[in-house]
């Protein structure tokens, strides 16, 4: 019960801070090309592109190695969305600590409403 409420309050947000930054479309496998090309050059934007890519299966096989791996190097460029897809795969798996950090990285670095979810996850940790 406590991790369906906080999936449900993850994306909630999430879909707040992609309202305010836009989602990259990654419409075929060329563009996918391009968005890994990208990551791997640095790109913070396309690499939580790639991240979310595997986190959530699409164009590529689900893969939350991959998913870290790259969610992980944009947030470290203090890319909001990207912590806070991070703090989203962190609480999916079961690691709330984890998931609380890069909720209130996301909420310092401006994206919208990760406040009140920050106290949610550590109240709920009680």
């Amino acid at each position: 019960m406590r991790f369906s409420k906080i999936a449900a309050l993850l994306a909630v947000i999430i879909g707040v801070c992609y309202g305010a930054q836009g989602l990259v479309d990654v419409a075929d496998s060329r563009e996918f090309t391009s968005v890994q090309e990208l990551a791997q050059s640095g790109n913070s934007d396309a690499q939580r592109v790639l991240g979310e890519a595997y986190s959530a299966g699409y164009l590529v096989g689900r893969d939350e190695s991959e998913a870290l791996k790259w969610l992980t190097l944009s947030a470290k460029q203090g890319n909001p969305s990207a912590q806070l897809s991070l703090a989203s795969l962190y609480s999916r798996m079961g690691d709330e600590r984890t998931a609380s950090m890069w909720l209130e990285r996301a909420r310092v670095n401006g994206c919208v409403g990760t406040a009140r979810s920050v106290s949610d996850l550590s109240f709920n940790s009680l």
